[in-house]
Parts: C-alpha cells; structure tokens; sequence
C-alpha cells in the first residue's frame, strides 16, 4: 500500500483528523493521523492563531513523530 499512512502497531490505514480549540485570544488547530482501531496517534503540524497589538499572530509549528496512545 504504498502512499498510504498504515499504523505501525496494527497494519490499519490512518485517518487524517483535524482538532481545533480556542483558549482565551489563541485559537490552535492540530492536524494529526488516528488509527481508528487501537488508538495510535502521530501528531504531525499544529497552527496557532492570537491577536498581539492589533496584528493577527499566525505560529505553524511541525510536531516531532512520537505516539500520543
């Protein structure tokens, strides 16, 4: 299955999964891949959005490949 995000536990294909919160002025949306068979998780980019001075902040941040589950 090559092109395909496997999970590295179980063989099953990954879901790409969208999160977003809004904590106070910073809104952050965190793109990761989910097995949806044991859990496994691989965090791969985060945004963060915050108003500072009257300027709109946009923070892209690459997450290391360590599991979450």
């Amino acid at each position: 299955m090559e092109g395909k995000n496997i999970c590295p536990r179980d063989k099953s294909q990954l879901y790409l999964v969208l999160e977003a919160e809004k904590i106070d002025k910073l809104t952050r949306a965190t793109f990761s891949y989910k097995c949806p068979v044991c859990g496994y998780r691989l965090d791969v980019e985060r945004v963060e959005i915050s108003k500072s001075n009257n300027e709109i902040v946009v923070k892209r941040i690459f997450v290391s490949e360590q599991p979450t589950a």
